[in-house]
């Protein structure tokens, strides 16, 4: 109602006392009513705190969702369309966050003060947000006899056997655990995570060549403790079955370790795998790189001085692509086009101590050093002076 219709003293005109006792109680109840409608809890209000530690979480563009539990003083964590549970350790983090990291190291979640989660890995490198979408049930190892992670082996080393290209012998040994312990659903549950870390191992060519060349049998044991170690051509992959998911490695552990033990061609499988992964990055880059300049170069890396145990924590890619760099800035305009064309046949990218860039016979030699800074300016003042 306008207030055109109300007196100075706010009473409206022509309505009796007993009226406006009469509008007042309706306004009164309808209001109590009201209040009572929007402060009774629902189910989900009702229930005391779980809700808030467990659940599942999706990112924000829906590529990816887990199952977090946050329940017990172990944080578990189960991938969707995975199987293994993941143990995950605490550490605090910059202001006030709490960072959630995997037995191999890496930081899998954030979670900051206000509670907001950040999930991070392969396609997240730089970190996504996530939404909890629904609810979920702890997450527990399925119950397995003696005699079902005894099946359980077998088929592995079966499955192994036709992505791998050998077959493998896979061996339980857990001498002091009686027939109907219930720690037998512990090894079955390392089974199953010992056989996703080299299925991921055996999809790579490399992985597949040092798996068929170098193993030829698996035993996960019982000891009482956590270890991952290689005894000729036997991995051994040692647990403590009295506790479950925390007392055994994950598959990216297991793949990081088996990396470290295997060689191909007098090195690591890591490594090679490492080295790999650049050159086909590195194909991308050159392919641009020549675009740009209307140009046929090759480009490649020279491995033999390049320092190993870095590599995995810097990009020897980005490295040698800060050189490019310098190149299609100089095919900005037709006179640096023609120069690149008639000087440039070939780029190798070496490593040393010191950051070095030389152009002779047609051959673009540049040095990488993975402490130097502006390389992409270092190599264009040097392309500037010498074409």
């Amino acid at each position: 109602m306008s207030r055109v219709g109300l007196r100075s003293n706010g009473e409206l005109p022509g309505w009796s006392v007993k009226a406006r006792l009469a509008c007042a109680t309706v306004a009164i109840a309808t209001f109590i009513v009201t209040i009572s409608v929007t402060t009774v809890p629902g189910p989900r209000a009702a229930d005391p705190g779980p809700p808030l530690r467990i659940g599942h979480h999706s990112t924000r563009n829906g590529m990816a969702g887990f199952v977090l539990d946050r329940l017990g003083e172990t944080v578990k964590l189960r991938f969707d369309g995975s199987e293994e549970i993941i143990a995950l350790s605490k550490q605090p983090a910059s202001l006030g966050a709490l960072s959630l990291r995997d037995d191999d190291g890496h930081v899998v979640l954030r979670i900051n003060n206000n509670g907001g989660i950040t999930l991070f890995g392969p396609g997240f490198f730089d970190g996504a947000g996530v939404v909890r979408d629904q609810d979920a049930n702890p997450l527990e190892i399925p119950a397995a006899t003696k005699s079902q992670a005894a099946e359980k082996a077998a088929s592995l080393g079966q499955q192994l056997g036709r992505v791998g290209g050998r077959a493998l012998v896979l061996t339980l040994e857990a001498p002091s655990l009686a027939a109907n312990s219930e720690a037998w659903a512990t090894m079955a549950d390392a089974v199953a995570v010992v056989g996703i870390g080299l299925k991921r191992e055996v999809a790579d060519t490399l992985g597949r060549e040092a798996v068929a060349t170098k193993l030829e049998r698996i035993v996960i044991r019982d000891a009482g403790h956590m270890s991952i170690t290689l005894e000729g051509g036997t991995l051994v992959v040692e647990i403590d079955a009295d506790r479950p998911i925390v007392g055994r490695p994950s598959s990216k552990l297991i793949e990081s370790k088996i990396g470290d033990l295997l060689y191909v061609r007098g090195l690591s499988l890591k490594v090679r795998q490492i080295q790999a992964r650049q050159e086909t990055f590195l194909v991308e880059d050159a392919a641009l790189t020549n675009k740009a300049c209307g140009s046929n170069f090759s480009v490649k890396f020279e491995w033999t001085a390049a320092p190993n145990a870095d590599l995995g924590a810097y990009s020897a890619e980005g490295y040698c692509d800060n050189a490019l760099s310098a190149v299609r800035s100089i095919c900005g305009d037709a006179a640096g086009k023609d120069a690149v064309k008639q000087k440039i046949k070939r780029i190798t990218c070496g490593f040393a101590e010191k950051r070095t860039i030389a152009l002779k016979g047609g051959a673009l030699d540049y040095k990488i050093n993975f402490s130097s800074v502006n390389d992409s300016d270092f190599v264009l003042e040097y392309l500037r002076n010498n074409l």
